[in-house]
């Protein structure tokens, strides 16, 4: 009997080793895009342009609600989510922005070749050796990191149903690893409503998208890093808490 009853404990001990500790996740449906993301609650703020009304995380970091609106359609915005650590000195911002008219309907119908030559172009002016890549999961992305402005930047671009999407993951202090788990986390949990019926366009419509993406460079690089100015400025002032207990990352 007692040989019995020791089975059955370490047989417990032993499944809950490989049963997933559960995640406070919520499922964001970008109001304005074709992006579905999950984020884990407990961890970050998450503001988008439908869930601003009476939303009690703006009163925690004194935001005002129609300035910050304001400012999200102004930067083309779509979502920012942001998490802190050490009192607010240190955080992990998520910015999603979309642009409109891509000469690649989606991303994922091109090469790697094509995407980094794609991405290489568009952030031409903060391209340096070994900085960009193609990351790849059910999407394509064009992957870069780079510093402006004492402000570390992994960004991801890629296209979907005609128009460009960034996320965009920003830190005052260098990546860590679990800055990087985080950053992971997040773009393997984004998903997209793909219209298949969409073609790719023909040499002529890129031509004339590509002297759009002129604009959008400019829209995609110096205007999305001025973007988070609002809740960072505020952030650093209050240097707020979020609910996780993370002493530094």
């Amino acid at each position: 009997m007692k040989k019995t009853v020791r089975f059955v404990v370490m047989l417990l001990v032993i499944l809950s080793l490989f049963t997933p500790l559960s995640v406070s996740a919520e499922s964001y449906a970008v109001d304005g895009t074709d992006m579905t993301v999950e984020l884990d609650d407990t961890l970050w703020y998450v503001f988008t342009r439908n869930n601003l009304d009476g939303n009690p995380e703006l009163d925690e970091l004194e935001l005002e609600r129609d300035a910050f609106y304001t400012n999200m359609v102004e930067q083309d915005m779509y979502m920012d989510a942001i998490a802190f650590w050490l009192n607010g000195w240190d955080w992990l911002e998520c910015l999603v922005m979309k642009y409109g008219d891509s000469d690649f309907v989606n991303m994922s119908n091109y090469s790697d070749e094509a995407v980094l030559k794609k991405g290489k172009f568009m952030f031409r002016s903060y391209t340096a050796e070994g900085n960009s890549s193609v990351y790849e999961n059910q999407y394509k992305f064009f992957r870069i990191e780079y510093e402006d402005e004492d402000i570390q930047i992994v960004q991801y671009l890629t296209a979907v149903n005609g128009e460009f999407y960034s996320i965009q993951f920003q830190s005052p202090y260098q990546f860590t690893e679990q800055k990087y788990e985080l950053i992971k986390e997040i773009m393997d949990n984004i998903r997209f409503d793909v219209d298949t019926s969409m073609k790719e366009k023909n040499l002529f419509q890129k031509i004339l998208s590509s002297l759009i993406d002129e604009r959008i460079v400019y829209l995609a690089v110096a205007a999305v890093v001025a973007a988070p100015v609002i809740i960072i400025i505020t952030v650093v002032k209050k240097r707020a808490v979020k609910k996780n207990e993370f002493t530094e990352l």
